[in-house]
């Protein structure tokens, strides 16, 4: 034979509604919270907690703000230019605000491969196969 072991398990019984809420345990809202050491649970400094400066907050942000529009103002130009002459291919970087430049880099004896159209459009087919 096997044994069976059964354990006991609270659960009420009555119908009625105000019959189960009696049964449970009473429990007071904010009763599991932790209690802070040398202060009661009821503490007025432990129910308010310490609020966010908002103004505090907000500078931040604007600072944040200003940061990033500081780094978009940021912006550097790039010019190509290639004399056919001199076969001289020139390439400038400049800061957009102030228009310092930032480096130069100059190919000598550069040559520029030249661009034909081939004038076909489209794909081939072989009509033949």
């Amino acid at each position: 034979m096997s044994s069976v072991s059964v354990s006991s398990v609270n659960t009420p019984t009555a119908a009625s509604m105000s019959a189960q809420v009696s049964a449970r345990p009473n429990k007071v809202a904010g009763a599991a919270s932790p209690q802070v050491a040398g202060l009661n649970k009821s503490a007025l400094e432990v129910k308010q907690k310490e609020k966010p400066d908002l103004l505090a907050s907000l500078k931040a942000i604007e600072a944040q703000i200003a940061a990033r529009a500081k780094e978009a103002a940021n912006i550097n130009t790039l010019d190509i230019s290639y004399n056919k002459k001199q076969a001289l291919l020139s390439v400038k970087v400049e800061q957009q605000q102030t228009g310092d430049l930032i480096r130069e880099l100059k190919f000598k004896d550069y040559k520029a491969m030249a661009y034909s159209p081939h004038g076909y459009k489209g794909g081939y087919v072989d009509t033949e196969a």
